[in-house]
């Protein structure tokens, strides 16, 4: 009986921690769902970080993005650039990107800073290279 009220108030000395690693438990295994599913989407819509950066390489200095929207892994693009045509090129040599075109007809800015733009690109599902 001595043994057994032991055993008793060490399970209940225990519980807590019983406690606190189940909520861990559950809390990790939420993480990883969590992961896999950012993984899952990663893949389906490539990474954005590796587009960003492979598009902050492509577009020379004095052209910018005004709007920027990725949607099944074909990113659209406006903006600004002194050559727009030239953009499209510029796209179509890196190879983290395919089939570049534009989205709309380019128009010359209000400001005179250079013609406005809207291209679309399709991310190549090799994308980091």
């Amino acid at each position: 009986a001595l043994a057994l009220h032991r055993l008793g108030a060490a399970q209940a000395a225990l519980a807590p921690q019983l406690r606190l690693a189940e909520a861990l438990r559950a809390r990790l295994a939420a993480e990883d769902h969590f992961r896999a599913a950012l993984g899952a989407e990663a893949a389906r819509e490539g990474d954005t970080l590796v587009m960003l950066a492979a598009l902050t390489r492509a577009l020379p200095d004095r052209s910018y993005l005004t709007d920027l929207s990725l949607r099944d892994r074909v990113a659209t693009l406006d903006g600004e650039s002194p050559n727009a045509a030239g953009l499209v090129a510029r796209l179509a040599a890196d190879p983290h990107f395919a089939d570049p075109a534009f989205a709309a007809p380019v128009t010359r800015s209000l400001n005179g800073g250079g013609d406005v733009f809207s291209i679309r690109v399709r991310l190549r599902n090799d994308e980091a290279g």
